[in-house]
């Protein structure tokens, strides 16, 4: 009796870390391809903003945002959809729109797993204001 319970309690936690593992495995796939997801829709949506007269940015950009709908959560889908709709209506101001970006950035990043807890957004507002400046940095530059 004590030999078939050992035998039993063996199998049971081999088939649970089996278990166990392979969702392990399965969430962390599915965050690597929100992840790509992600990336390309933001590429995508600042090409389309930079004024990109490319009908195959339009088409990338629906597609990535329909492949999108399937995996993002609600969250990341709803600020999708209001800055799709200000944007599109021209409903928004620089401010609103900086706001409204990095809110869905923020999303992004929670979405695949991501700390954000200290991160707002003013600040995220001020990390995309530095990645949008025009001037080129170097560590070797020289005065």
């Amino acid at each position: 009796m004590t030999q078939l319970l050992t035998i039993v309690l063996s199998v049971i936690s081999v088939v649970g870390g089996y278990i166990i593992t392979k969702n392990l495995e399965m969430s962390k796939e599915r965050r690597k391809f929100k992840a790509k997801l992600f990336l390309e829709y933001i590429s995508i949506s600042n090409k389309i903003d930079n004024k990109s007269k490319n009908p195959i940015d339009d088409i990338d950009y629906y597609t990535t945002v329909e492949k999108i709908c399937l995996y993002a959560n609600e969250d990341v889908l709803t600020r999708i959809g209001t800055f799709h709709e200000k944007y599109v209506d021209k409903f928004m101001d620089k401010e609103e729109g900086k706001k409204l970006y990095s809110e869905l950035i923020i999303a992004m990043r929670k979405d695949i797993g991501l700390k954000t807890k200290d991160i707002d957004t003013k600040q995220m507002i001020n990390i995309l204001e530095l990645n949008t400046d025009q001037k080129p940095v170097s560590a070797n530059t020289k005065k």
